[in-house]
């Protein structure tokens, strides 16, 4: 039998159901719950609540405390519209405030930031506020971003780590307005270890700031868990920080093949990294596609990297696609530093008309012997109209610094460090 329990300041267990409400702060309130100040236990499910707050504090769609015991969020709705004056500091939680363990599962929620006068700085948690556990399971959120030179910190399911069996949601953000300052987590903000499992996250934003994108995880990708297949579509006038996966991979982690787009990017260097900024032990990256085609580069560097800045141990690059933008790209298809067995996948590097100056780091030819294993890598000139290899401009094979650069005419030229001199085979042409 369902039992509907209206708003506790207790527990929500034995089945029950929370009710379905329209809650709105006023600015002087700090706190707000759709379902229980405690915690949702033993097969209970929060309410589809809607919640609108006005001012400063933290507000949760279903329980302050824990969701455990099989029990279940609601599919929520959080809105948060600043009125009042001088700078609000807001916490958004979709589900929990604190953990989601067992088979404890969190509700499809929408969290809202609305247009504000005044500064705000809003970290929004899909799921929950600290870890997912066990066979726990967070929502698929949608996070709508709308509030010019806010501060915006993402969490797609977790706050802190995930682990276990825990699963993230396919979560989605989207930013209205751009000049803010958005930090996207698309799973867990620590780590993800055991058999965790990323969900296909995804960040579309207007031209912010600066932007820092971690598409699973903010710690380490550890033990038997992967990542999800993530999206990343951003603008911004500052630097873009971006992670396909996580900071740290290890152990037998697994990496998702992610897409990872810059529009523009106008003024700081920028990092753009396949999978982690390191890979050890037996880790795999993913199959990834790094893209900054249609950037506007007006100063700085941007560096793109297939699967990581250090790859140590036994890790594994994936198969990955770079393909330059307009600016002055620093471009490795697999690591920046190579160590021990470490192995790099195939990897395309992709050009076209007006690409600046760029350098390709570690061209693979799939040539055996001393030095690291790049795979065998190919350079994409069919944008550029190039039919075969006679039509190239490339400069004498140096021995020494291992370089050759290809001009592609004035200004726009490609310094690249191989195994051997460039010839037809390195080449996919138009």
């Amino acid at each position: 039998m369902v039992r509907r329990v209206p708003i506790t300041w207790f527990d929500l267990t034995g089945h029950q159901f929370g009710t379905d409400d329209t809650l709105i702060a006023p600015e002087s309130v700090g706190i707000l719950f759709g379902d229980a100040g405690g915690s949702l236990l033993d097969r209970s499910t929060g309410g589809k609540d809607t919640l609108t707050i006005h001012g400063s504090g933290n507000f949760y769609g279903d329980a302050v405390g824990n969701i455990a015991d099989r029990a279940r969020g609601g599919d929520d709705t959080l809105t948060a519209q600043v009125t009042g004056a001088g700078p609000a500091t807001i916490g958004l939680y979709g589900d929990a405030g604190a953990n989601i363990s067992d088979r404890g599962r969190g509700g499809n929620d929408t969290l809202v930031a609305g247009p504000s006068p005044v500064p705000v700085t809003i970290s929004m948690y899909g799921d929950a506020g600290q870890n997912l556990s066990g066979r726990a399971a967070g929502g698929d959120d949608a996070f709508h971003l709308s509030a010019f030179q806010n501060t915006f910190t993402i969490y797609g399911d977790a706050g802190r780590n995930m682990s276990g069996h825990a699963v993230g949601g396919n979560d989605t953000a989207v930013d209205g307005s751009g000049e803010g300052f958005v930090t996207f987590y698309g799973d867990a903000g620590g780590s993800i270890s055991g058999h965790g499992r990323g969900g296909d996250d995804s960040l579309n934003t207007g031209l912010e700031d600066s932007v820092t994108f971690f598409g699973d995880a903010g710690g380490n990708l550890g033990n038997h868990a992967s990542g999800g297949d993530d999206i990343m579509n951003v603008a911004s006038s500052g630097p873009v920080i971006a992670y396909g996966d996580a900071t740290s991979m290890s152990d037998r982690a697994s990496g998702g093949d992610d897409t990872l787009i810059v529009r523009a990017q106008l003024f700081a260097n920028s990092m753009i990294v396949g999978d982690a900024q390191t890979m050890s032990q037996h880790a795999h990256g993913g199959d990834d596609v790094l893209d900054v085609d249609a950037i506007r580069h007006l100063q700085g560097t941007i560096t793109l990297i297939g699967d990581a800045q250090t790859m140590s141990g036994r890790a594994q690059g994936g198969n990955d696609r770079l393909i330059g933008g307009n600016g002055n790209d620093d471009m490795w298809g697999d690591a920046q530093i190579m160590l021990d067995r470490a192995r790099g996948g195939d990897d395309t590097f992709v050009f076209d008309l007006g690409n600046g100056r760029d350098r390709i780091g570690d061209f693979g030819q799939g040539v055996c012997g001393a030095g690291p294993d790049w795979g065998t890598d190919h350079i994409d000139v069919s944008a550029l109209g190039i039919t075969d290899f006679g039509q190239l401009v490339i400069s004498a094979f140096d021995p020494t610094t291992h370089e050759s650069t290809i001009s592609f005419g004035s200004g726009n030229e490609v310094v690249v460090h191989s195994q051997q001199a460039l010839g037809a085979q390195d080449f996919l042409f138009a």
